[in-house]
């Protein structure tokens, strides 16, 4: 039975080691992602290009890791490459993890869709953006400022059943 014990214990201690190295293995790839996405913030204001070669290099490292494409999308919209930061910004919502980062991400989709004048998408991003902080002013600033746009295209601000529920009661306000 000591022998048996002794093998059992041996498979033990070498899967909690080869575990323990393959999450350090993880770590570094966070690192060396975070590490590139460092890089990319430090240049991004003097060198575009140099700046989104460290974000690339950062999103390939660690996929996962929200801050290497939420970094390249604000640096897009920085330079008015509003389509290349929505697509960036949408990237970093759907891996995003934490309400914050969540909330960031939308909230810049939000601010790419309406430089596109896309106004009614806009809402719906800032609606998703105070879903995850309610208390953004900011926000909240941007949304009305979405649904305004959204009704002067035609398009509604995003409360479609107030403005049916408006027109049922014969209440129509001019604007």
């Amino acid at each position: 039975i000591l022998p048996f014990i002794m093998k059992q214990l041996l498979v033990i201690i070498i899967t909690l080691i080869s575990s323990v190295s393959f999450a350090q293995e993880i770590d570094k790839a966070l690192q060396k992602s975070n590490d590139y996405v460092y890089d990319g913030n430090k240049l991004v204001d003097e060198d575009f290009v140099a700046a989104e070669k460290e974000y690339r290099k950062a999103i390939s490292e660690k996929p996962s890791n929200t801050s290497g494409a939420y970094n390249l999308g604000n640096a897009y919209y920085k330079s008015g490459y509003y389509s290349e930061a929505l697509l960036r910004h949408l990237e970093s919502a759907k891996s995003a993890t934490t309400k914050t980062d969540k909330h960031q991400a939308f909230h810049n989709i939000g601010n790419a869709l309406m430089q596109q004048k896309q106004c009614k998408e806009a809402v719906e991003a800032f609606k998703n953006a105070l879903r995850n902080d309610p208390t953004d002013d900011q926000t909240r600033y941007n949304l009305a400022l979405a649904k305004e746009c959204a009704k002067e295209q035609g398009g509604g601000g995003g409360d479609d059943d107030k403005e049916d529920e408006d027109k049922k009661d014969g209440d129509y306000t001019s604007s």
